[in-house]
């Protein structure tokens, strides 16, 4: 096949990638992780999410970015694009914990995600070090 369109999506921070998926209309929804302050509109307009402020890493030394997010913790982002690749809408949820989206599933018109979170997860609490989280979404 031949490329259709390339688009970029982030900021000064670090962002990662769980899942890619497409709703009926074949637009993709993403989910991932990002610390500090992103722009998840790939067009010259802005829309900028910033993560919480929590512990620079909860867990310890395990992470390889440990020391360097100024006290933001990674939290879950879901996107959307239209067809085209222009912005859709974007939501990020998390904690002051580390929170990761790692799957994303669309259900009529639903978009489920699911990943797993640090200490805190907007209201939810880990028992121990980690925990998942199931979130759904009334559309984007």
């Amino acid at each position: 096949g031949s490329l259709l369109w390339t688009k970029q999506l982030g900021g000064s921070g670090f962002e990662t990638i769980g899942d890619l998926t497409t709703n009926d209309t074949g637009e993709p929804i993403l989910t991932g992780g990002f610390f500090g302050t992103a722009d998840f509109d790939p067009s010259t307009d802005q829309f900028k999410l910033t993560s919480t402020r929590g512990d620079d890493d909860t867990l310890g030394d395990d992470d390889a970015n440990t020391g360097d997010r100024d006290a933001f913790s990674y939290d879950t982002y879901v996107v959307r694009l239209d067809v085209d690749g222009r912005f859709g809408g974007a939501v990020s949820f998390g904690g002051v914990g580390d929170d990761y989206g790692q799957s994303v599933l669309i259900r009529d018109g639903m978009i489920g995600v699911a990943g797993f979170f640090e200490d805190t997860f907007d209201g939810l609490t880990t028992v121990e070090d980690e925990a998942i989280f199931i979130i759904e979404l009334a559309g984007l």
